[in-house]
């Protein structure tokens, strides 16, 4: 499993604990978002 697919089942688990929790996995997403493209700017910078 990859990092990403990692990160959507995690969300998923917030979620499912308690709708409470969905600022925090709004918050996890644009975690994630930044992450990835902090990655995509390192691919890009290696090509």
């Amino acid at each position: 499993m990859n990092k990403e697919e990692l990160l959507v089942q995690r969300i998923k688990k917030i979620l499912s604990q308690d709708q409470a929790t969905f600022l925090e996995a709004l918050t996890a997403l644009e975690r994630v978002k930044i992450d990835l493209q902090k990655d995509s700017m390192k691919r890009k910078v290696k090509f």
